[in-house]
């Protein structure tokens, strides 16, 4: 069963200092994550849209021949900052019939506690081994929709900074919005991380990255943030790949560390190798998320330092400045 799946693999990162930071100004001082003051939330907002740069110069040139560069727009979520308990529940077989299929229905083919699949079959004289598959799959929590009868794109490579005409550019604004409204009809709160699209003679088809959110809160995990893949064209969904929704209980509110704080214990962190290496990766994006913790079912606050065009990431806890990896 074809499976459009993208893969995301998230790396470690370099060795070295900061420097050349545009605001703040780091000084060489021990940061000791208690004694740093936590904001509450009037001052977290005051960081949305705030620019940072800062540079990490490697030390040894031999093994590390490039520094790491930091250029990054700070996100932060409208709604409070909490932590708490959680649960995810992945889409339902009727979810896909009413959100996608116009409430045509689908017959199961197989059904176990690992996996659960449904099809519509292809007609007899197609060479398709199916019209629609949805399969759940229960051991990696993740499920997977595939619509053999939408027309693929070959070449999806455009970003909005790259269209070659206006058409494709605003084709990828509308294909973009459409899988946001796919996610939200479904019940998942996401975070759009990247789009890109291709076309043929007015065809247009979007391959759209999104983070799915507690509340408008990207998600996190060991290996990184989440991602949920949708391919989209003017005809609909041909497939994805989707975790599900997210809903939380016990919360309460928290306060977290500022970003100057955060890049303090980044410094930090770097000069004494905890850090480790990647090089030519610039981090376009600082973002406040939410960091799952699978063996509790809980979640807390995180400094998230990430880039578009790259796997490698750096996570701080919020709280208490903890380096996850």
């Amino acid at each position: 069963m074809k499976r459009k799946v993208t893969t995301v693999l998230f790396l470690s990162l370099i060795v070295g200092m900061m420097s050349a930071c545009g605001k703040p100004e780091l000084d060489n001082t021990s940061v000791q994550a208690e004694s740093l003051d936590k904001i509450v939330r009037q001052q977290i907002k005051e960081e949305q849209g705030r620019w940072i740069e800062c540079t990490f110069a490697i030390p040894n040139k031999d093994e590390y021949p490039s520094d790491i560069h930091i250029a990054a727009t700070v996100t932060v979520p409208e709604s409070e900052i909490v932590q708490g308990d959680y649960e995810q529940t992945l889409i339902s077989k009727n979810q896909i019939e009413e959100v996608l299929l116009n409430d045509q229905k689908m017959e199961s083919v197989e059904s176990s506690v690992l996996e659960e699949v449904w099809q519509i079959a292809s007609e007899s004289e197609s060479n398709k081994a199916f019209k629609v598959d949805y399969t759940i799959d229960n051991g990696i929590k993740k499920s997977f929709y595939e619509n053999t009868s939408i027309q693929n794109v070959a070449d999806i490579e455009y970003t909005e900074n790259n269209c070659p005409t206006q058409e494709m550019k605003e084709q990828l604004k509308v294909l973009s919005e459409k899988a946001k409204g796919v996610s939200e009809q479904l019940g998942i709160t996401s975070y759009i991380l990247t789009t890109r699209i291709g076309g043929n003679n007015g065809y247009y088809m979007a391959d759209v990255l999104s983070a799915p959110c507690i509340d408008d809160v990207p998600l996190v995990e060991r290996t990184g943030i989440l991602r949920d893949s949708y391919f989209i064209s003017n005809d609909g969904v041909s497939s994805m790949q989707i975790h599900g929704f997210y809903s939380k209980k016990n919360e309460k509110r928290v306060s977290v560390m500022s970003v100057d704080d955060m890049l303090k214990i980044v410094k930090e962190k770097a000069e004494n190798g905890e850090i480790l290496g990647w090089k030519d990766v610039t981090y376009t994006n600082i973002t406040l998320a939410y960091y799952l913790n699978s063996g509790t079912n809980s979640f807390y606050p995180v400094w998230y330092i990430f880039s578009n065009s790259s796997d490698a990431y750096i996570c701080i806890n919020a709280q208490n400045g903890e380096l996850l990896s």
